[in-house]
């Protein structure tokens, strides 16, 4: 049809390369019920933050079934959970995870990609320090040359691309794994003093594949702090930290193993 062959153009003019603020108008959340769990189906849950490539990694074959995705874990964090959104899986789902939790429509992940890039080239520190590598290597995965199915080069960094997402939209980005889950707050500016406005966005990696949203029940237990947060973040920023002491100690103190050990079950919540 006309329409979507126009559509269709509009959307690769604004990703490459003269990229505008606008974007396709956001099409509604799809949420997902539970799906009934196959017996004596052992889970098959992937922990990205021991994959030495710190990689999603995207499998059209596997991401077809998304109620296979969502049963991978134990029933003890489904009092936390809300709801649970999925996203398209084509090498971009990562992108397209950050640009649904910011209030667009997913197919703005081309948007999400291009702020990520500028904000490293615009604010070089405190990445210059935080990354191991040249910044240019971090970029790099940033920039693609076309629509459609993105090779492994092309996928969205864990932890890398947190600290810049969190800072670039100076939001509470919060990744969960099986076994090891982290909180990343802005590394430059202060808290406000109130959190009442804060912005809360919660991902969680399943299947070795794919990544989903979860809308957390208010006062979840907040994973450890990212250790390059620590380490590299601006003095003021420390004030991020302390707004979620509480929550931050929950985790510590009990709240956190209940998360952990905790897949999507089956999607309902």
């Amino acid at each position: 049809m006309e329409w979507k062959r126009v559509l269709k153009s509009k959307v690769h003019e604004l990703a490459f390369p003269n990229t505008s603020s606008m974007c396709p108008p956001p099409e509604k959340v799809k949420t997902k019920g539970r799906v009934k769990k196959s017996k004596g189906k052992k889970s098959d849950e992937y922990d990205i933050y021991r994959d030495p490539s710190y990689f999603e990694h995207v499998n059209a074959t596997y991401c077809k079934d998304l109620g296979s995705q969502l049963s991978q874990s134990s029933k003890k964090r489904q009092p936390y959970i809300d709801e649970i959104f999925d996203v398209a899986a084509d090498g971009n789902c990562g992108f397209r995870a950050i640009a649904l939790l910011l209030g667009h429509g997913e197919e703005c992940w081309y948007m999400v990609r291009n702020s990520l890039d500028q904000k490293i080239a615009s604010h070089v520190t405190p990445y210059d320090r935080l990354f191991t590598r040249l910044i240019r290597e971090v970029r790099d995965p940033l920039k693609i040359s076309g629509l459609g199915l993105q090779p492994m080069n092309k996928w969205l960094s864990i932890p890398d691309m947190s600290y810049v997402i969190a800072t670039t939209y100076n939001i509470i980005l919060v990744t969960f794994g099986q076994t090891f889950s982290m909180t990343f707050f802005p590394m430059r500016g202060s808290h406000s003093g109130s959190t009442k406005n804060d912005r809360i966005c919660c991902i969680r990696f399943v299947n070795r594949n794919h990544w989903v949203l979860l809308k957390m029940k208010e006062g979840f237990p907040m994973p450890e702090i990212a250790p390059g947060w620590k380490q590299y973040r601006i003095d003021e920023a420390t004030s991020w930290a302390i707004a979620y002491t509480g929550r931050l100690q929950h985790w510590g103190i009990g709240g956190g193993y209940e998360l952990e050990a905790y897949a999507l079950v089956d999607g309902t919540l």
